[in-house]
């Protein structure tokens, strides 16, 4: 009975054994499919790290079809009331609408380009305002314009119903970005170096307008953290509106000298990614060097603070990372393999379009967090259309869907490419 007893434990045992040896080896396994394999990033603590430097060491062709799964052709009706010119300031997208801004001027459309209306008046007067840049809280159907020359925010309902104009902001605010998770809006101020007792001074950079009680305020450099600071000095500027951007309600924005894209949180911001590049003295654009004058860029000072730029992000998607470093290099990292690439492209694309003949950008224009998208001009689609010798019988079928009602007078066709998720 006892030598019974004996087996029956032993068997137990042994099974016990086996079955903890599955489970280490399912464990193992487990975290093997756990484990992420990065290119060229990392993440620390929480904070994504993107290793440009190596990146470009391998650059790459980079086709449309790799990061987008469809294209959308969207021809804007024309009308005496919409006549648009060739030179597009804004398109943000809803669900539902269209808003585009053309010179001073904000317009109206459907998701299949059928025009709408004009939202307000152009102008000075009572009233009116001169469309200096637009954001849209869609959550709560508004549309938030920033009406120079009054320096104020306009608020639009949209059926072009005018709710509020009693938003005063700073006149050295730049651009505007809207938050829906703390109802703000931040823009960056128009930087500034200034020679005072032959040394730089740096100012406030970004701009907090609270839709609550309609106040304004500042944020300085000097509340972060030295060490996301590529510079010995905290230089405490903003550059125009190419990093500042709103992601997933969010503000995110970065400031010069630092390599670091922060992400704005009610009255504080945090580190959201921090892109490892060397400095260099990027090619002369007058954007950038519109507030220098000549006299500052021939000092020595003036160029040891301008070669401090880093790389810019561009824009955020649900999926991928656009950096944009002022167009001599352009990177793309896909949240979804954790993989950071280098893009080679060509003089007049960014991407190579292996989807159709019409699609075209050289610089990363993102929207609604779901396309890229870029304006096509009638003629340029009219042309293409001649040359049907030199294009496939798809890309032939798509132009002659899009030009059946289209004139070399018509409002420009606006492309979008959904990128994948």
């Amino acid at each position: 009975m006892r030598i019974a007893d004996l087996l029956i434990k032993m068997s137990l045992l042994f099974l016990c054994m086996s079955c903890m040896g599955q489970n280490v080896k399912n464990t193992k396994q487990v975290n093997k499919e756990v484990k992420k394999e990065y290119k060229y990033a990392s993440m620390k603590d929480g904070i994504l790290h993107l290793d440009l430097n190596e990146a470009r060491k391998h650059p790459r062709e980079v086709k449309l079809s790799e990061i987008c799964d469809s294209l959308i052709y969207i021809p804007l009706e024309t009308r005496k009331e919409c006549l648009l010119g060739r030179h597009i300031n804004e398109v943000e997208f809803t669900k539902d609408f269209i808003f585009i801004q053309e010179g001073w001027s904000l317009y109206q459309f459907s998701r299949e380009g059928k025009f709408i209306r004009q939202i307000g008046k152009t102008g000075r007067g009572p009233g009116e305002y001169v469309c200096g840049g637009l954001c849209i809280d869609e959550q709560n159907q508004r549309l938030l314009v920033k009406a120079i020359y009054k320096n104020r925010v306009f608020e639009y309902d949209f059926t072009g119903v005018l709710l509020a104009d009693t938003l005063q902001y700073s006149n050295q605010m730049n651009n505007m970005n809207y938050s829906s998770k703390d109802n703000t809006i931040r823009g960056s101020l128009k930087y500034c170096i200034t020679k005072k007792s032959k040394r730089f001074k740096s100012f406030n950079i970004l701009s907090k307008l609270s839709l609550d009680d309609n106040s304004e305020s500042f944020v300085s450099s000097k509340y972060f953290p030295e060490k996301y600071y590529n510079s010995k000095g905290k230089m405490g500027l903003m550059l125009q509106s190419s990093n500042l951007y709103s992601f997933n309600g969010y503000i995110h924005y970065q400031e010069l000298g630092s390599d670091t894209i922060f992400r704005c949180v009610n009255e504080k911001s945090y580190p959201h990614i921090i892109l490892n590049s060397k400095s260099f003295f990027p090619r002369f654009q007058s954007s950038l060097f519109e507030d220098v004058t000549s006299q500052m860029l021939r000092s020595k000072k003036a160029y040891n603070i301008l070669k401090l730029i880093p790389s810019m992000i561009s824009n955020e998607s649900d999926r991928y990372i656009f950096i944009d470093r002022y167009s001599d290099y352009n990177y793309i990292y896909d949240k979804k393999t954790y993989s950071l690439t280098s893009i080679k492209s060509s003089d007049d694309n960014l991407f190579i379009n292996d989807m159709d003949c019409i699609f075209k950008q050289r610089s990363i224009s993102v929207k609604g967090n779901k396309y890229l998208s870029t304006c096509i001009l009638p003629e340029d689609i009219i042309a293409l259309k001649e040359a049907y010798d030199t294009i496939s019988s798809k890309d032939l079928s798509i132009l002659n869907k899009i030009t059946e009602d289209l004139t070399e007078e018509s409002n420009p066709v606006l492309v979008l490419a959904r990128l994948k998720k």
